[in-house]
């Protein structure tokens, strides 16, 4: 028995469209819709109560004239507790210097509903396009990569429980299709996980085991790249 037939996560294709969003690649969309370029990694100072002297917190995409800073949450802000806990001194911190802090999870991908959501009145069709095509190398919102699980070891089995209360919360908070774009990922990944379920998700957060009884709208919202999705094996 090789190690493929014992994990089974194998059978995942490879992506077609681009690598999707990352840090990096968020500040080229910032830039294709806010117009302007927002400054990477810009040092924030502070004076911090406990080592009794200034110090920074550093913040991935800043537009300064505006206050405003769009941070890219990746696995280590859901799975480790010393990160999680700098997040909440580094949003009190920001906030009481009137910076406005938009979160975007690694688990997000530009959908029109993303967005949307993300970006309100600088939003335009042609800047989506745009976007698509700088990130997927797609045309369309149909060969984008979904948002969700794909390949990733970093799944939600991997957090603690305040980061998966963390990711509850957010999804409540955006569009009602991330919610069925992320659940159906899940699934696909579940069910090519030979059993090893808990490699995929935990089964002790109540909250979580609620969402997961959720059944996703495949037909209005997932018509994106999943790239485990078989129809025929989902009949």
């Amino acid at each position: 028995m090789n190690k493929k037939d014992i994990i089974g996560f194998d059978v995942c294709k490879r992506p077609r469209h681009g690598t999707g969003l990352s840090q990096k690649t968020l500040g080229k969309c910032l830039k294709i819709f806010y117009e302007t370029k927002f400054f990477a990694k810009k040092k924030i100072t502070y004076y911090s109560d406990i080592a009794k002297k200034s110090s920074y917190f550093e913040a991935d995409w800043c537009l300064e004239e505006k206050k405003l800073i769009y941070e890219y949450d990746g696995p280590d802000h859901y799975n480790n507790v010393f990160k999680i806990d700098r997040d909440k001194r580094k949003k009190k911190e920001l906030e009481n210097q009137n910076y406005k802090i938009v979160i975007v999870p690694f688990y997000v991908q530009l959908t029109k509903d993303i967005a949307k959501h993300y970006f309100e009145d600088k939003y335009t069709e042609e800047k989506y396009y745009k976007a698509i095509k700088m990130l997927y190398g797609a045309n369309k919102e149909s060969e984008i990569l979904a948002p969700g699980w794909h390949k990733t070891k970093h799944t939600i089995a991997n957090f603690v429980n305040e980061g998966i209360d963390i990711f509850l919360n957010q999804i409540d908070k955006f569009p009602p299709s991330l919610k069925s774009q992320v659940k159906y990922s899940l699934d696909l990944y579940i069910r090519d996980s030979n059993e090893r379920r808990d490699l995929i998700v935990p089964r002790h957060h109540e909250k979580l085991n609620d969402f997961m009884k959720f059944q996703p709208n495949i037909n209005d919202y997932c018509n994106l790249v999943y790239l485990r999705e078989d129809m025929e094996t989902l009949k």
